[in-house]
């Protein structure tokens, strides 16, 4: 039985980032949704059901559409579920896909009708009554004892086979996209899924020869966007708009943030080109922040132990696609995708 401990420390802490001007005042500290107007000089590309446009393989034979944003959450409301009921809560994407919450997810509870992006694994809402062990499964649930840090025991299926206790198959609706309605995805479940620990590797690793810093070879780089650090995710056969410089450190695992800092007008080029941009959106533990707005931490469907599960890590300098192990219990961004 495995056991993981994580050494922390305190950061500085921001609210929802955005670029340009607010909209109608509903980019707030809380998660507003905004609009599409980005305050700068050019209109951003369409996005009609949360999907952005750009087509990215995730293995040999599955391709894939990324959502517009990070996936958020308010107790406020309700919405439809795999399962045939209607839970509490309303997820959405956010706005842009630079916008984070930031240091509000500190106030993650039941009765907090903020939005929050950091979420525990498997907190999609769905429960198995028979599963005596997955006590955690609310999108707000938190670990209230530091030993339940090592432990994570509650989220998520348990096995003591560990190959059972994907967020897969019989169990996918454990999975944020599968279970829920997301109000401005489509507003109905079944319509998204989160990537697995291969689909992530492949997406970074073997679209393309990794050891190519080639603009024509793209799968990513670091970036400051909008002043937002994070990774963008070029799609397949990307095609840099020839108005612009070329970007640097493609494909560099150990890439910097500071070596492509794109401004609005710039990212609406490149988003339009087909760019997925993750920001550094940082983590949570229990109702502690930590990283935020300088790491990045996206979970996978794929569980390590009955404590852990695995997601792509990212920071100034380093990048791991191979599958971070984590607790579960840990609140992490989650990032959406959409079969084709």
């Amino acid at each position: 039985m495995k056991h993981f401990l994580m050494t922390l420390f305190a950061v500085g802490m921001v609210s929802l980032v955005s670029c340009g001007e607010k909209d109608n005042g509903e980019n707030s500290a809380n998660g507003g949704n905004g609009g599409n107007n980005n305050g700068g000089g050019s209109e951003r590309v369409e996005i009609r059901d949360g999907v952005l446009p750009g087509v990215f393989s995730v293995s040999e034979t599955k391709k894939v559409r990324f959502s517009m944003g990070n996936l958020q959450f308010s107790t406020d409301g309700s919405h439809d579920c795999a399962d045939g009921n209607s839970q509490q809560g309303t997820w959405r994407f956010a706005a842009r896909q630079y916008d984070f919450i930031g240091e509000d997810n500190q106030y993650i509870s039941d009765s907090y009708s903020g939005y929050i992006d950091l979420f525990g694994w498997a907190t999609s809402g769905y429960h198995d009554a028979s599963d005596n062990v997955n006590l955690y499964y609310m999108p707000y649930s938190t670990s209230v004892e530091y030993d339940e840090i090592n432990n994570s025991y509650g989220y998520g299926p348990w096995y003591s086979d560990d190959s059972r206790n994907n967020l897969t198959g019989n169990f996918k609706n454990y999975d944020w996209g599968v279970f829920n309605a997301i109000s401005n995805g489509g507003n109905a479940p079944n319509k998204w899924r989160t990537l697995t620990q291969d689909e992530w590797f492949y997406l970074l690793n073997r679209r393309a020869p990794a050891y190519s810093a080639s603009m024509d070879s793209a799968m990513f780089c670091m970036a400051t966007v909008c002043n937002v650090k994070g990774m963008i995710i070029f799609p397949d056969n990307y095609v840099h708009p020839a108005d612009l410089s070329d970007l640097f450190d493609i494909n560099q695992y150990d890439g910097q943030y500071y070596r492509n800092e794109i401004d609005s007008e710039t990212w609406n080029t490149i988003e339009k080109a087909g760019a997925v941009f993750l920001p550094a959106a940082g983590m949570r533990t229990m109702n502690d922040l930590n990283y935020t707005g300088l790491a990045g931490y996206y979970w996978s469907t794929d569980s390590y132990s009955q404590h852990g599960a695995t997601a792509l890590r990212f920071y100034d300098g380093y990048t791991n696609t191979n599958g971070y192990v984590s607790n579960r219990c840990v609140g992490y961004s989650v990032r959406l995708v959409q079969d084709i």
